[in-house]
Parts: structure tokens; C-alpha cells; sequence
């Protein structure tokens, strides 16, 4: 064990000297080979921490610096809120870096307006004690019991900027400045925090506080990302009602919910969500349902 010691040393001190005489590095690269390494590697917690301060690469795209905070759901709200760029893109994921999805089940309350409230999530169906996935590689900012509505909640600051909420969690499996690759569980589901409500998980993908409809990049059938790149822009980050997406189905006599909602490949829940409709309630003929 001390050889190995000794090698990740002279490595470190290596790597460490490029950084600071060179400036073409791609320290992005660097990091992703180093955490790899560790993480599949016999070195313990508190070691990974102590590689983390001695030798970040990635701390010159300031991921895991900018703002990091794990008192607070919304760390940059306490200063000056950033700008929306004009159009950033993102790359999600790489060759070493993968997607999966934190859980599979039934939308039940998509993204955007909810009558006079945003819904700045989604809700997915689960049963209590499903086990929640990381989505992304990254570190968890934030690991602990939520007064404001979430319950237990673990946010994890990603590799690529984003950061992912994972709310009304049973239990959490990880603990604040943890690394977690994608795919590992950090949690079960359940409904703590939330209001007369059966258990399922509250989802949300922000861009510095900003969120976004996680729909735009994850397609929830497949299980798979829709794009690698995520384009930011105010056109993203902007809450917008859903249920203003143009199309709309006029109801004909003998028309079911069921019925319109398998014609157009979506859920029952998605259609009341946009239409603030009843599951049981009763379609009159003419009656405009909004579509996703």
C-alpha cells in the first residue's frame, strides 16, 4: 500500500506542476481520469476529499466552486443572480461520463404552470422504498431533511453544471461533498415533505437555480437522453404554461380520456395536468383537451 501511496503522489505532483505551467492542458480530461481512478480504487472517503483540495483540474471550470452550498436549496440566490447567456451549450455527457435515469414510472405532474403556481418538476410515480439513481456523475451539494416543501432531498452538483433535485426521499444513502457516479443509488422514494400525497419523486434538472423542464433532454419512454448537448438560453429557463402547445383534440361523443390519451402517446395524469381536469370527470362533445 505505501508504494501506491507513493505513485499517486509523484502522479499528483505531476499533474499539479502541468497545471500551473500550462495553460493548453485539457483539465477536464484530467479530472475525469483521476476520479475514475480513485473511486475505483481502495482509498477511502476522507482521501478522495483531501485529492479534491490538493489537486481539483476541474476547480478552472469552477463546477464545483462556484457557489457550492450546503446550508441553502438555492445557493445562488443569496448573491447577485447570474445572467442568462445568449447560448451556452453544455455537453451532458462523454465517454466517461454517463446518464441514467434516476427512476422509472408514470408522470404524473409534468413541468410548468399548475393554475397560478409554477411546477418547477416533474412528478414520477413510484412505490415507497424504490430506489432513487444519480442521474449524472457528480458530488452531493446538499443531503437532509427540507422544511420548505421537499422533505428529505439530495441535490447533486454535476460534472457537466447542472444540478438535479431529488425530493420526498424515505431515505438517503449519501451524504453532503460525496462523490456518486451515475446509476449509484443515493436514495428511496416516498412522499416525506409532501402534502396528502401518495409517494413518488419530485425531479427537477436547474442550471444555477434556473430550472428547466427535464423533458427536453430526457425522454422518460427510452430511458435515454434525447441530445448530448443542452443549449442555455432564456428560452429554456423561462417558465412557460405546457398547456400552451398549439394542439389541441376536439371531443367527440364516445371519447374517453383513456382512449385520447393512448391516440396521442401520452398518460392520463399528463392530460389532466395540462387541462386541470379530473381523472373521473366527465368529457362534454366540442370540449378542447390540450395536448402535449
Amino acid at each position: 500500500m505505501k508504494v501506491k501511496y507513493i505513485f499517486w503522489i509523484f502522479l499528483f505532483q505531476f499533474l499539479f506542476g502541468i497545471k500551473l505551467h500550462s495553460q493548453t492542458i485539457d483539465s477536464t480530461s484530467i479530472y475525469n481520469a483521476l476520479f475514475d481512478s480513485v473511486l475505483t480504487d481502495d482509498l477511502n472517503t476522507d482521501t478522495i476529499v483531501k485529492i479534491d483540495t490538493t489537486f481539483n483540474a476541474y476547480d478552472t471550470l469552477n463546477v464545483f466552486c462556484d457557489c457550492w452550498d450546503n446550508l441553502n436549496i438555492f445557493p445562488y440566490r443569496i448573491g447577485a443572480a447570474p445572467k442568462v447567456p445568449d447560448s451556452l451549450p453544455i455537453l451532458l455527457v462523454d465517454s466517461i461520463h454517463k446518464f441514467v435515469l434516476p427512476v422509472y414510472g408514470e408522470i404524473l405532474w409534468p413541468y410548468g404552470w399548475r393554475g397560478r403556481r409554477m411546477h418547477k418538476g416533474l412528478d414520477i410515480d413510484l412505490e415507497r422504498g424504490d430506489t432513487v439513481l444519480a442521474c449524472f456523475d457528480g458530488k452531493v451539494r446538499y443531503a437532509h431533511y427540507n422544511h420548505g416543501g421537499f422533505g428529505n432531498i439530495v441535490i447533486i452538483r454535476h460534472f457537466n453544471g447542472l444540478e438535479s433535485y431529488n425530493a420526498h426521499l424515505t431515505k438517503m444513502f449519501v451524504k453532503e461533498n460525496e462523490y456518486v457516479k451515475a446509476g449509484q443509488p443515493i436514495g428511496t422514494g416516498g412522499n416525506t415533505g409532501a402534502r396528502r400525497a401518495s409517494p413518488h419523486l419530485h425531479f427537477e434538472l436547474r442550471w444555477k437555480d434556473y430550472p428547466f423542464d427535464s423533458q427536453t433532454i430526457i425522454d422518460f419512454e427510452t430511458k435515454a437522453l434525447k441530445t448530448d448537448t443542452l443549449i442555455i438560453n432564456d428560452k429554456l429557463v423561462k417558465y412557460k404554461p405546457t398547456s400552451k402547445t398549439g394542439r389541441v383534440h376536439i371531443v367527440k361523443q364516445g371519447d374517453t380520456l383513456s382512449a385520447i390519451a393512448s391516440r396521442y402517446h401520452t398518460s392520463i395524469n399528463y392530460l389532466c395536468a395540462l387541462n386541470e381536469i379530473r381523472r373521473n370527470g366527465t368529457l362534454r362533445i366540442g370540449q378542447k383537451i390540450i395536448l402535449p
